[in-house]
């Protein structure tokens, strides 16, 4: 009963501030000020702070009159503000939620003139707001019809000068999509610094709510990698960050909506579309969240639930705001009822509890019934029966906390008896080492006892050598050397998993040491048919190892070698490396069958569950101790032999010869390009090297790699290479070449093109650090030496195709920039002119409208990124604009065209127009008497040249390269806007020549390309 009350008292104390915030938000409105009948009187305001235009406001239904603007429908209607339409009733009729209605309030006796401010927080769901006749606001787009209809509905502010005395505010709204329709949240007025800074408080604490849930979520997200890493899965660290992330989107998109700064770029129905799919997800997350941490596992009923859901979140993207709205308002039912069940599932959880689970079931409890509190919250914000989100971030905040102490008093829990448990295994580990280290003492000294009085009986006189005793007495001492090494093995164990063990190293007689075992092996195989056979030479280096593991090790393989063979020969020899000695033990002849994990392999884990022969894991571990290394068998050899290298002798004063780098095992080169599809050519490389074996070489391995490979071998070929293959992503050059330095080479491509846009790869036999200085100040991406690892060499290869391709594709973006803010300039530009001629000559201004119309939807195509016109397109329009010009300017103008190549050519669309354009409103019509401007285009030695000179008032050039050479574009969009295509099309510039009083020069060259797809029709 106690914690029944404990549950009854929880529940009140946190659900009684709901209904206390409403009744507070209605009892204290600003100045307690209210409009009546269309009327609202400031004479009690004395303009300090800011008031709540709330009251009674004239209510036009249907219509949305201009100020002044006299209605149709005769007397006004009266309608609360705030309040919906569709919950009142207007001239004694019911109107429906979706329609357009006009508001209209008259403020008296404002106390002083100023630049006041009115900030709009929900009309739903598009309006415009009249301050005295002038529009300060607008937000989507109401109308009558909702085809004419564009939704908008987020918190405004406008700012405007009144008068002392008396003002009208006008008030369009339309809905066509929401549930309900007109003015649920009050329209605060005030002077413009009293509302600006009311709302930058609640901006303020908005955002700061969802930058912390951010970062809440952010920090668990980054733990549960952390703890995934070592092995562990704790998935509500993966849940409650994903449940921070949902309710900072949903919190950015509710109320002030401070996420919009950050999304400016999309529409309101994408917006609103992330606001509901973030609160569903966010619901659903919390949900398993909760469960997980009750610790029951969800059940069917409640799987069910949760992908029903999830289907109906994957549908929001694809439903209008009015289409989804019906089933978020059943999903919200279905949530309450869930949270309800959820509800009732912690606080029995709760009561059931025992001691020790008490604080962390109360907890759970707590955090259920704050999420609840959560979402009924924001379920009366979106009625309008809150203002504020104060209450909803007091009780995400709250919930967050609280998950936040579960999950840390769990990690406590979890961290409390993993100590405890730490402490007991190490208790028992250090009992089983003592144990071991003394089992292994016992053990050895009666068997080194035992082989110690085998040897010295066998050694006696009474026993003739080479007898049935003496052979008797020498296998019992062989086998007792051979159980000493067995126990030795299992103390190794236990000390190589603690790094335990540190060799003794000094240099050893490697034959001797092999012969020593061999001899007892000798005696332990007796009459078997194998051969022992020591082939290490007398003159071998010394060895620099640690004498009794290198026995040890010996023993080990020798034996595993002798397991199973039934005749034939075991061989051990020896050779000289690269500063280590490799040394060799093979058996050839008749042997046993032997199961595959028998096989001494090369890196073997160091778990004997892992392998069957302990020995040789351990073996393995003592040669890499002593510096050695195990190696794989020799290709090819049927025999599988045991192979590892050993240091050589220490040189000056003691000191282990240097190690050597060891063979690299081979690796399969990975493809990461893919070969052409439907046509497309792979991507080109150029390869320039003097040897004819190496080019060929390394065109192998790049064409293996999905490459297409132009192979050169001197600089004049590169150059030509490079003139003709446009599409290059990359340059492999050597730094010789046949007819010169392949560091010239990279200068003159360097002047072409920069490191980004052609990285080039520098390919050399020397491995000098002048030299690769060199290469890369120079301009090279990179280095490579020879000879060098294939895998190397790709895996550079395959990071500088990638830097060209990404390059490229933001060269081609950029391009798509430009163009999409060129064309729109020519148009407007265009319509500007002929909008002028609609008051002069209307019959001049419409045929000249047609004119373009045709014209345009006839020439232009702007949905390829990288879409050629024709020089004829060109210079049609050019005369197209330069006829809208005269007809503005007469005689002032006169513009004269030269074409001396064929029209037929491909050409880059308002490429040479804009320059027209520039010299005609900047050069000619900046005087009053106007001039000419001449456009002349030729065809010479595989470029089209074009230029446009005018006679007009010119510019400073100096100046206006400084300009071009921003990167950004400054002041206007033409010259810069050319001069930026020209660059990324074709790596060209554009020349200026001009003097100030005598006109200008703009010219510039574009390759010749082929003739257009399509022709052009001179009559437009």
């Amino acid at each position: 009963m106690r914690r029944v009350a404990g549950i009854i008292f929880l529940v009140v104390s946190l659900s009684i501030w709901i209904p206390l915030g409403i009744s507070s938000e209605r009892g204290s409105e600003p100045n307690r000020l209210r409009a009546e009948k269309g009327v609202l009187d400031l004479a009690g305001w004395d303009g300090s702070g800011r008031i709540a235009l709330n009251g009674e406001w004239e209510f036009y239904w249907n219509e949305l009159l201009a100020p002044g603007e006299a209605s149709r429908q005769g007397e006004p209607a009266w309608m609360e503000v705030p309040g919906a339409w569709n919950d009142r009733q207007a001239s004694g009729d019911e109107m429906p939620a979706y329609g357009a209605a006009t508001y209209r309030l008259r403020l008296l006796h404002v106390p002083e003139s100023g630049v006041y401010a009115i900030k709009k927080t929900n009309i739903r769901f598009a309006s415009e707001i009249y301050i005295n006749g002038k529009k300060v606001l607008i937000d989507g787009v109401p109308a009558l019809s909702e085809d004419a209809y564009v939704p908008g509905n987020s918190p405004r502010i406008a700012a405007f000068e009144l008068e002392r005395g008396e003002a009208e505010i006008v008030v369009h709204a339309s809905n066509y999509d929401y549930l309900d329709s007109g003015i649920p949240m009050p329209i605060y007025f005030g002077k413009q610094e009293a509302v600006r800074a009311a709302h930058e408080r609640s901006l303020l604490g908005e955002s700061t709510m969802a930058v912390v849930l951010t970062v809440v979520g952010l920090i668990h997200l980054v733990l549960f990698a952390a703890v995934w890493l070592y092995g562990q899965r704790d998935y509500s660290l993966l849940l409650f960050g994903l449940t921070c992330f949902g309710l900072a989107v949903f919190n950015g998109l509710l109320g002030e909506r401070p996420l919009t700064l950050l999304l400016d770029g999309l529409s309101f129905q994408t917006l609103y579309t992330i606001k509901d799919m973030s609160s569903l997800a966010g619901f659903i997350v919390s949900v398993y969240l909760l469960r997980l941490l009750q610790g029951d596992r969800p059940n069917r009923w409640l799987r069910l639930f949760v992908l029903a859901l999830l289907v109906s979140l994957l549908l929001f993207p694809f439903l209008d705001i009015r289409e989804y709205l019906l089933i978020y308002q059943l999903i919200i039912f279905a949530e309450q009822l869930l949270m309800v069940w959820l509800f009732w599932s912690a606080a029995a959880h709760y009561a059931r509890a025992s001691r020790a689970k008490r604080y962390e079931a109360l907890l759970l409890l707590l955090a259920v019934l704050l999420l609840i509190l959560y979402s009924i919250c924001c379920w009366l914000f979106g009625l309008s029966l809150l203002n504020s989100l104060l209450l909803t971030q007091i009780y995400v905040v709250l919930f967050s906390l609280v998950v936040f102490l579960i999950i840390v008093y769990r990690f406590y829990s979890a961290f409390r008896e993993m100590d405890h448990m730490h402490r007991k295994l190490l208790r028992l580990d250090r009992q089983k080492d003592e144990f071991l280290s003394s089992t292994t003492y016992q053990l050895r000294a009666p068997l080194q006892d035992i082989v110690h009085l085998a040897d010295s009986v066998a050694k006696s006189t009474a026993i003739p050598p080479g007898s049935g005793p003496a052979r008797s007495l020498e296998l019992i001492a062989g086998t007792g050397r051979k159980l000493g090494y067995l126990v030795q093995d299992l103390h190794d164990f236990s000390r190589l998993k603690h790094e335990d063990i540190q060799p003794e190293l000094r240099n050893l007689d490697l034959r001797s040491a092999v012969e020593s075992v061999l001899g007892l092996h000798r005696s332990l195989l007796g009459r078997r048919p194998v051969l022992l056979l020591n082939g290490v030479k007398e003159n071998m280096a010394a060895v620099y190892a640690d004498e009794d593991r290198l026995v040890q090790i010996l023993h080990r393989l020798v034996g595993q070698a002798a397991f199973r063979a039934e005749e034939g020969r075991i061989e051990i020899d020896a050779e000289e490396q690269g500063g280590f000695a490799v040394v060799t033990i093979r058996f050839i002849g008749k042997r046993k069958p032997m199961h595959s994990d028998e096989r001494f392999i090369a890196d073997p884990p160091l778990s004997g569950e892992d392998s069957a022969d302990l020995a040789l894991l351990i073996s393995r571990r003592l040669i890499e101790l002593q510096g050695g290394r195990v190696l794989q068998p020799a290709p090819g050899e049927a025999e599988l032999p045991f192979r590892f290298a050993l240091l050589l002798e220490a040189e000056h004063g003691g000191k282990p010869a240097r190690r050597g780098t060891g063979a690299k095992e081979p690796a399969a080169a990975a493809h990461f390009l893919q070969a052409a599809r439907d046509g497309r050519q792979r991507p080109a490389v150029l390869v320039a090297d003097p040897d004819t074996a190496s080019l060929h070489a390394i065109s192998q391995l790049l064409e293996q790699e999905g490459l297409r490979v132009e192979a050169v071998h001197s600089a004049k070929q590169m150059r030509e290479a490079l003139g003709k293959e446009r599409e290059l992503c990359l340059v492999l050059l050597g730094v010789s070449l046949t007819d010169g330095s392949g560091y010239e080479a990279l200068q003159e491509a360097r002047e072409r093109f920069s490191p980004s846009e052609l990285p080039v790869l520098m390919l050399t036999g020397r491995r000098r650090e002048e030299d690769r200085k060199l290469a890369l100040d120079l301009g090279a991406n990179d280095y490579v030496a020879k000879p060098f690892e294939a895998e190397e060499l790709l895996a550079r290869v395959r990071s500088l195709v990638k830097l060209r391709q990404s390059v490229k594709e933001a060269r081609e973006r950029e391009i798509a920039f430009l163009r999409s803010q060129i064309n729109p300039h020519f148009l407007y530009n265009a319509l500007g002119a002929i909008a002028e001629l609609c008051v002069e000559d209307p019959a001049k201004a419409e045929k000249l409208t047609m004119d373009l119309s045709g014209y345009l939807r006839g020439s232009f195509d702007f949905r390829e990124l990288d879409s050629l016109s024709s020089l004829g397109a060109e210079m049609k329009l050019i005369e197209a604009y330069a006829e809208i010009e005269k007809a503005r300017f007469g005689s002032r103008l006169k513009v004269s065209l030269r074409c001396d190549a064929d029209p037929g050519l491909r050409f880059p669309p308002l490429l040479l127009q804009p320059l027209v354009e520039n010299a005609i409103r900047h050069g000619l019509l900046s005087r009053g008497r106007g001039g000419e401007v001449k456009v002349t285009i030729s065809e010479r030695e595989g470029f089209l040249h074009a230029a446009v000179e005018d006679d007009g008032a010119g510019f400073d050039a100096e100046a206006m390269y400084v300009r071009l050479q921003q990167p950004e574009r400054i002041g206007g969009v033409g010259l810069w806007n050319v001069s930026e295509r020209l660059r990324l099309l074709y790596g060209e510039k554009l020349d200026l020549t001009s003097r100030a009083g005598q006109g200008s020069r703009l010219a510039f060259r574009v390759p010749v390309a082929a003739r257009s797809a399509r022709g052009y029709d001179k009559g437009g």
